[in-house]
């Protein structure tokens, strides 16, 4: 929609579904702490033009149901140094317990393979981790950010700052003995 206005000139106003849609995904990347929120539908059309990430499934000002939002990744925040993982991870989901195997880990996550129990993404865990990488288990919270069947891919959520470093250190460790600096 455009209105003439004698002293700016010709402005433009949208309105609509839609315009309300993008101001509230807007709203949210604050909440969230991220550059942009996509819906769904967006993260669909744009799966082979970008690298996203599952955030949240949440309720929308002005929609009956809830819905998934993501975000955009930057290619390079990727590329964190991963390493393969040993050990095993106990898995409390809505009050019962599962394994699954350490695959790799970064600082900022991990995937888990062989998983007893297929877990939702989005799906918030407290993970028992026991490795010989490290002497006693580590006690962590993480999001499920990608799920196939009996794999998933997890971001650590901070509550305990101090458990950070020591993944930091374990990775990092890990790191240099499997490409060691010439």
């Amino acid at each position: 929609m455009a209105q003439w206005d004698q002293r700016n000139g010709l402005t433009y106003t949208a309105v609509g579904d839609t315009v309300n849609l993008a101001a509230n995904l807007e709203e949210l990347s604050k909440v969230y702490r991220v550059p942009i929120v996509m819906s769904e539908s967006i993260h669909q059309a744009m799966a082979t033009s970008c690298i996203s990430r599952f955030l949240d499934e949440v309720r929308v000002k002005g929609r009956e149901r809830f819905m998934r939002i993501y975000t955009v990744i930057d290619r390079d925040d990727r590329q964190v140094s991963r390493v393969p993982g040993q050990g095993r991870a106990a898995v409390q989901l809505f009050g019962t317990q599962s394994w699954g195997e350490i695959s790799d880990w970064s600082p900022r996550g991990m995937a888990l393979e062989q998983l007893e129990q297929p877990i939702g993404e989005g799906s918030l865990l407290d993970l028992t981790l026991y490795s010989s990488d490290y002497r006693l288990p580590l006690f962590l919270r993480a999001k499920v950010i990608w799920a196939q069947s009996h794999r998933a891919g997890l971001e650590f959520v901070e509550s305990n700052h101090h458990l950070h470093p020591s993944m930091e250190n374990v990775v990092s460790r890990a790191a240099w003995e499997q490409y060691p600096q010439s």
